[in-house]
């Protein structure tokens, strides 16, 4: 799916790989503009020369085994799945280009992608991301939610803020400093803003509810060996902040993403989140098993869910 966004309008590219890829080769992307909705069948647009089934198929099935392509010939790939986006005339120059990919296809960084030159005189062959900002959303579910948010969200010309956190270590020196600043001088809400040792999760719960712009600057729960990683993004219900109260029974207090989906949260509030591995999440397999998703779950998607606007 591909979202489209002009000034006042949204536009979105969506990926939809239909029934069984392997079995069935359907594949098809949903454009949305003003509410202008254009289904183009990529297979059937990929007449001759471009087969982006037949490369999509082997990308799959070599994904992950040992990699057959390098760089430049995803890249190609890329270029031709996004092609036809640029050919339905329905993208004007400075749109804000929003990617919903699915089954598989969030592993294209089509953002990276060049114009073609033969499309039209205004493509210089330099990336989308030169000609567009482009935003990705993880699923589906998430992209619907985070759009209704937007929509509904209050029409205020002012936002109350809540800017919070501040990890306190050696190699992060600078981190209560920073969040202070964020709070005092350029948010200027001295009231709602937490630094190190004030960012408890009780003041936080407090004043989520009531918060339309929010900074945290957290550690999370990833561990800190490389061979714990497989719990941390195959649980991502689990994945929590930390909060600098100080330990209960010797562990830290915490707000997992399965606690973030039940919070009361405004409308499409914007989440600024400074913390380490928070959009990790599990999107391969291990051996023989082949895991694609469609429906990411973690601490970002827990966010948008309960109502968050953007991440």
């Amino acid at each position: 799916i591909v979202l489209v966004t002009g000034v006042q309008t949204c536009a979105l590219p969506i990926f939809r790989v239909t029934e069984s890829f392997e079995d069935k080769e359907m594949l098809h992307m949903l454009i949305v503009r003003n509410n202008v909705y254009r289904l183009v069948d990529l297979k059937a647009n990929a007449a001759g020369d471009l087969g982006v089934t037949g490369d999509i198929k082997k990308f799959f099935k070599t994904f992950h085994g040992k990699r057959m392509w390098g760089p430049d010939k995803n890249l190609q790939l890329c270029q031709n799945l996004i092609r036809p986006l640029f050919e339905q005339d329905i993208v004007e120059p400075g749109d804000l280009l929003v990617f919903c990919q699915t089954e598989g296809l969030y592993q294209f960084p089509f953002h990276a992608v060049d114009y073609h030159v033969e499309t039209t005189e205004s493509y210089d062959g330099s990336p989308i991301i030169a000609h567009h900002p482009v935003i990705y959303c993880p699923s589906l579910s998430v992209l619907h939610n985070c759009f209704r948010s937007r929509t509904n969200m209050p029409n205020a010309t002012t936002r109350t803020s809540l800017v919070f956190g501040g990890v306190v270590a050696k190699s992060h020196k600078f981190g209560v400093e920073s969040v202070s600043k964020i709070g005092n001088e350029i948010l200027c809400s001295p009231q709602t803003t937490f630094p190190g040792p004030a960012a408890t999760r009780a003041n936080f719960l407090h004043h989520i509810s009531s918060s339309e712009l929010v900074h945290v600057h957290l550690h999370t729960s990833y561990p800190a060996s490389a061979a714990a990683d497989q719990k941390f993004t195959s649980e991502p219900l689990k994945q929590a902040l930390l909060f600098n109260d100080p330990p209960v029974e010797g562990e830290k207090v915490r707000l997992s993403a399965r606690e973030l989906f039940g919070l009361e949260m405004v409308r499409g509030a914007h989440i600024s989140l400074a913390a380490c591995s928070s959009g990790r999440f599990r999107a391969g397999g291990d051996g023989s098993q082949h895991i694609v998703t469609d429906e990411v779950v973690g601490l970002v998607p827990a966010w948008m869910i309960s109502g968050a606007g953007s991440v």
